[in-house]
């Protein structure tokens, strides 16, 4: 077993996937509203004690088609308030290049 394999498994070639997403949804990802339609604890934690949850919500871009789409996200719970329930409508951050890599980005007000 080599090396990346032994990383793979430890779940750390999983957390650089996952704040490598961040970073471009950071820098490039445009902002779409979306409702979601379930949001549930995968039993994943992160280093700062922020759960993950998948997210099942459908996207509705301004001039184009509504779409439903699947993502995980860390989330510690104190933060989430109650603008991220069920039925909540939400703003989400979406990949220009990948309509389905996506993270929650605010409420919409």
């Amino acid at each position: 077993m080599g090396f990346m394999d032994k990383l793979k498994r430890t779940g750390v070639a999983q957390d650089w996937s996952y704040m490598n997403r961040v970073t471009r949804l950071n820098q490039v990802g445009v902002e779409q509203p979306a409702v979601v339609h379930r949001m549930f604890p995968t039993g994943r934690t992160d280093m700062g004690g922020g759960q993950e949850y998948q997210f099942d919500i459908e996207v509705r871009p301004a001039g184009g088609a509504p779409y439903p789409a699947t993502f995980t996200q860390f989330m510690h719970v104190q933060s989430m308030g109650s603008w991220v329930s069920e039925g909540a409508g939400v703003k989400v951050r979406v990949d220009p290049a990948d309509p389905n890599s996506m993270m929650l980005w605010g409420g919409l007000n």
